[in-house]
């Protein structure tokens, strides 16, 4: 049966699509059978940060509108990872409850289902999103703004029945944290009420890379958090020891 996580954060900019990909690819690279789904209705970005808007001509609501068959809509882009694009527009027929049956179809196919919600807690992606997951991976990076928005998506999604909830932290750097100009780990996680799952040092080579629908480089630091960060997920018994800088 599929783990079916939202990855969310309340606020926008916080790098929720790149961490998707990433722990999609490094969820699949543990031979998990993946499936990421672009809430971000209107909006959507992951067919560009996957390489594959030439590919993309149906998306999950040409499926639940049963304008394609599924298996026009969701892309294989390896062997264990599959890709289906969020629509343009929001339509009357998008319900959690017609999601609900769609995803239950994919459950006995996938390990994972990761859904990459937008920014906004009314949004209708983020909505549905939540009304069809399990559990939660939310992002915050390490700034007062972001922690506070990423405890109001943690108590939105308590309210949908999503009481799984792990956090992981985004873009932090040594420096500003020894400067005490921005919060550190201990402090994020105080306030945002979260468990801690991982943290993904800045790297700027996430957006040269992705932005070209490229892979990460295996040394890459970002890419060695995905790693280490997917291995907690599959409840390995990892130490948080990613090189900040």
């Amino acid at each position: 049966m599929a783990q079916k996580i939202i990855i969310a954060s309340g606020k926008g900019g916080v790098g929720k699509s790149s961490l998707t990909i990433g722990l999609a690819r490094a969820l699949s690279a543990k031979d998990r059978r993946v499936m990421v789904m672009d809430f971000d209705i209107g909006l959507r970005s992951l067919d560009i940060l996957f390489g594959v808007t030439p590919q993309v001509v149906f998306d999950w609501g040409d499926v639940l509108s049963g304008r394609c068959d599924p298996k026009h809509a969701f892309l294989k882009l390896k062997e264990k990872l599959f890709f289906v694009s969020a629509p343009l527009r929001m339509r009357d027929e998008f319900s959690p409850g017609a999601l609900g049956k769609m995803a239950a179809i994919l459950n006995s196919s996938f390990d994972y289902l990761l859904f990459d919600s937008p920014a906004g807690l009314t949004s209708p992606g983020f909505v549905l999103a939540a009304g069809i997951s399990d559990s939660a991976v939310l992002v915050s990076t390490p700034d007062d703004l972001c922690v506070r928005s990423v405890a109001a998506a943690a108590r939105e999604l308590t309210r949908f029945g999503v009481r799984e909830q792990r956090l992981l932290i985004n873009r932090l750097t040594k420096k500003p944290i020894l400067r005490g100009k921005l919060p550190n780990i201990d402090e994020v996680i105080d306030a945002t009420g979260v468990r801690l799952l991982g943290v993904v040092p800045e790297d700027f080579g996430i957006t040269e890379y992705f932005s070209k629908g490229l892979p990460l480089p295996n040394d890459n630091f970002a890419n060695l958090a995905f790693q280490r960060i997917a291995g907690r997920m599959e409840d390995e018994p990892i130490p948080l020891d990613v090189k900040i800088i």
